[in-house]
């Protein structure tokens, strides 16, 4: 019986490590989706295996406890900080900066300074400090954790749920169920915890072995999700303040892979959507509308506005939106022959003559006047 259950935790060891790796590839593949947000997913699953791979490891040889003992036991502090940073990151992501971060994480640096002394130990010195009596640093240090997860993943999921509301889109459903899920399964680790303390011989698998492979069923599952929920959640998440950063960004048209943002059936539907906005709301008329502010009056952020135009129009939002006001400008010329082309140009949102003749001449092949022109001679 151990025999086997031995060669299943083998398989899933490895499975467990090769799903990681998977992952982190497939992040980093997709990391323009949401750079700050998928760094700590990407956070996450290197923690977790990490956990994983050291518990592996003592169950592969067990005569190496004593050199990997404690190498990861300052890590879980950093389990919450990262899913409350990915929940920051979808809605307000100029607020994941360096020192928000690093603030954060301070509490799983500090642990982890603590221990380095204990850690840089050779296996022999520990063996000679390992006592059979827990300490209490221990005890406090569960405690730490325990209260540092339950707090973020209360919060975290107060964020997503608050997010979830007013979008109603699968990746923040799918969060709100994971989190609950994880918040179940630290309570049933504690439990057990206590079991195998308690009674040694009631548990054949480690406690720590097990919670290695539940938590990291978990956030496996969690970056999955985050990954394939993500062009919905794209779809319907409306603009928020950029910060300075993306600020900087804005009015640089960027022509991002085809696989950055939305895959090709997503940015054709969001596409689809802006077109009939503009053609409804006539928002070209506007004069000096920038990117940030069209896209504001989209529902989209800027960064997804400028992809979606640059995949389907294979040119930069200025240059489509002045495609609307030509369109517009060559109806107002049919309907009012006698009026200035310029004043007409004027009220359809160009702001200067040179601008508006340059657009005219680019998706017309014509000047103004030789449209004019042609359009009265037709007439005639």
């Amino acid at each position: 019986m151990q025999s086997s259950i031995s060669i299943l935790l083998q398989l899933t060891f490895f499975a467990s490590t090769a799903i990681g790796l998977v992952l982190l590839f497939t992040l980093y593949k997709f990391r323009d989706r949401n750079p700050r947000g998928y760094c700590q997913v990407g956070v996450l699953i290197v923690c977790f295996s990490l956990i994983i791979l050291e518990q592996w490891l003592i169950w592969l040889v067990p005569e190496s406890w004593s050199y990997i003992n404690r190498t990861t036991t300052w890590i879980p502090l950093l389990f919450g900080p990262c899913f409350w940073l990915f929940a920051v990151s979808l809605d307000e992501p100029h607020k994941v900066t360096g020192k928000s971060v690093a603030l954060h994480y301070l509490p799983g640096f500090v642990c982890l300074l603590y221990f380095l002394p204990y850690l840089l130990l050779s296996g022999d010195e520990k063996n000679a400090l390992h006592i059979h009596q827990v300490p209490l640093e221990t005890y406090l240090l569960v405690f730490v954790k325990v209260v540092s997860m339950m707090t973020y993943l209360h919060l975290t999921y107060r964020r997503v749920k608050r997010l979830n509301s007013t979008l109603h889109d699968s990746l923040t459903r799918w969060l709100m169920l994971l989190l609950r899920f994880f918040i179940t399964i630290i309570v049933l680790i504690i439990v057990m915890f206590f079991v195998e303390a308690l009674f040694v011989s009631a548990i054949w698998i480690p406690a720590d072995v097990i919670a290695a492979l539940c938590l990291g069923g978990t956030i496996y599952f969690s970056a999955f999700t985050a990954i394939s929920a993500w062009s919905g959640f794209a779809r319907t998440l409306p603009l928020l303040e950029q910060g300075k950063e993306e600020g900087k960004e804005q009015g640089k048209e960027q022509n991002k892979p085809s696989n950055a943002l939305l895959d090709s059936d997503d940015t054709a539907v969001v596409y689809q959507d802006i077109c009939d906005k503009m053609k409804t709301e006539q928002h070209y008329l506007q004069a000096n509308l920038k990117s940030d502010a069209l896209a504001d009056l989209l529902d989209l952020q800027v960064h997804y506005l400028s992809f979606v135009v640059n995949a389907q129009f294979k040119d930069n939002v200025q240059n489509w939106l002045n495609s609307f006001r030509v369109e517009q400008l060559k109806t107002e010329l049919a309907n009012n022959p006698d009026t200035a082309v310029l004043d007409l140009a004027l009220g359809c949102g160009f702001n200067s003559k040179a601008t508006f003749n340059r657009a005219f001449k680019r998706f017309t092949d014509m000047t103004p006047s030789e449209y004019k022109n042609n359009l009265v001679n037709n007439i005639k």
